[in-house]
């Protein structure tokens, strides 16, 4: 059920426009759930590369922000699956 939540309500607040007004928020609660369950870091981290805001600069770096406390969290668990992703992403 708590995975099912992280997916459907707390994902999806990333598409919004004023994220930048309760993001230190939704990043805490995206660290409490990763805390809780590692296995989410891939479905998180291919979630904001899906939606990464290429022309909003501000948002991007709460994307950055975010993605960086994810991995210092994971520790290298988990991250060797979208490497390649992530890096494709960073070259556009």
């Amino acid at each position: 059920m708590h995975i099912f939540f992280f997916e459907k309500a707390l994902l999806p607040l990333h598409k919004v426009s004023n994220l930048s007004t309760f993001h230190t928020q939704l990043q805490n609660c995206i660290v409490q759930y990763l805390e809780k369950d590692v296995t989410l870091v891939t479905t998180i981290c291919d979630y904001l590369l899906k939606i990464w805001p290429i022309t909003n600069a501000s948002k991007e770096v709460l994307f950055l922000t975010e993605l960086e406390e994810i991995f210092e969290l994971a520790q290298g668990q988990k991250l060797t699956s979208i490497h390649e992703k992530l890096f494709k992403r960073f070259a556009f």
